[in-house]
């Protein structure tokens, strides 16, 4: 069997770290495997191959974003897919995440559907049923259409009644030859299910199949941490960007809100922030501990598994890699309902309150401090639901399954 992977990154990057551990372990059980993928790494590694340098990428982002589609141009690259398709000829086509400016999406749909390739579909986001929005919050509209777009993305005035059109048109491609030759996988439960309700996507078989975790790196750790400043007793926080913008999806804001509350309550807690990005205006509570990136995966499981609670405090995910790591790691999790982290994560080690709901938040918060936790139990029976291996040997059976 040959399956082929298109993603936007490799080997960085959430769903670039996702396609290179499946690449791996594909290869490990004698699957033949190959990656196409956008920007180009540092090396270039047998069977994967990029479309397009760092340079050509930026400037398709600034193509889409003068003309507003944010799918579209990508000619050269595109082009350059189809050729190493042809090349390999493979079984299976799987596309992760191609909303990356390294490939026109809907050339690609287009040309898969024609030529009856053998397409998995994984769904990290909602943009391919909802012609736009990563996250549709509230709105039901891509339930029939896109018409009076509610949300009114500020990114692109395109992401509305239009580009859903030519989602909607370029998934119906499928049905004009094969409906049987896709299935679209979803990233969680709550995802699937959402897809499954899309105009666009009801009509194909659907899946879902949770992220995989490296279990080698986020277990529970019996080592301290002793280049740290503070002791084991905090709460902790990981996100791509700390922010206290209002509209900031992850809840910055949120977290802060949750210091100032310890503060007053007097507690010694401290919260604990790792971040790549810090955007902050007002001045953060003396007892949150902002560590920046970590870019050691060891020192961030250490980090999970020295804390006594890890926070969720977005608005919405479509998975959320912090809840499986956390728990992997052996630390109860701790946050708003999102989603789909209600939906999978473990429900005697984990608790969800309403969003935006700051006391119920801290009540549950106080109620996990209280309860003894086995950090060894939790790990064992988190690593069996979340790692690498459960989502590639799920993978592995909806490949032979769409492959007779």
């Amino acid at each position: 069997m040959k399956v082929l992977q298109i993603n936007s990154d490799f080997r960085f990057g959430s769903t670039g770290k996702i396609t290179g551990s499946l690449h791996d372990s594909l290869l490990q059980k004698g699957i033949d495997s190959y990656v196409c993928y956008g920007r180009p790494n540092e090396d270039i590694e047998p069977n994967t191959y990029s479309t397009i340098s760092s340079f050509g990428s930026k400037f398709q982002h600034l193509l889409c974003n003068i003309f507003g589609d944010p799918y579209a141009f990508c000619y050269l690259s595109t082009s350059r897919v189809k050729k190493y398709i042809r090349q390999i000829s493979p079984d299976i086509i799987h596309i992760q995440c191609i909303n990356g400016y390294f490939v026109n999406i809907y050339q690609l749909i287009k040309w898969l559907a024609t030529n009856n390739y053998k397409v998995v579909i994984t769904l990290h986001a909602e943009f391919m049923y909802t012609g736009g929005c990563d996250h549709s919050y509230e709105c039901e509209k891509w339930k029939g259409n896109c018409e009076k777009c509610a949300q009114k993305c500020k990114k692109s005035p395109l992401r509305n009644l239009k580009s859903w059109k030519i989602h909607s048109k370029l998934m119906n491609s499928f049905s004009l030859f094969h409906t049987e030759n896709v299935r679209i996988v979803s990233v969680s439960k709550w995802l699937m299910l959402r897809a499954k309700e899309s105009s666009i996507m009801k009509r194909f078989s659907h899946a879902y199949v949770l992220n995989g975790i490296d279990s080698f790196i986020f277990t529970k750790r019996e080592n301290r941490l002793t280049c740290i400043p503070f002791s084991d007793n905090y709460l902790l926080f990981v996100t791509a960007m700390f922010n206290d913008n209002c509209y900031d999806n992850k809840g910055g804001k949120y977290i802060i809100s949750i210091a100032k509350k310890l503060l007053d309550e007097k507690s010694d807690l401290k919260i604990v922030v790792v971040a790549s990005y810090f955007n902050i205006k007002e001045k953060l509570p003396n007892n949150v501990v902002f560590l920046g990136r970590i870019k050691d995966q060891m020192s961030l499981s250490q980090l999970y598994t020295n804390a006594s609670i890890t926070l969720i405090t977005s608005k919405r995910e479509t998975y959320g890699m912090t809840v499986s790591e956390s728990l992997m790691c052996g630390t109860p999790v701790v946050g708003f309902k999102a989603g789909a982290p209600e939906s999978f994560a473990l429900k005697d080690y984990s608790c969800f309150v309403d969003y935006g709901d700051i006391d119920a938040l801290y009540d549950a918060i106080k109620l996990f401090l209280n309860k003894k936790i086995n950090k060894d139990e939790l790990s064992k029976i988190a690593i069996s639901n979340y790692s690498m291996e459960k989502m590639v040997v799920d993978y592995v059976n909806i490949y032979k399954e769409l492959g007779d």
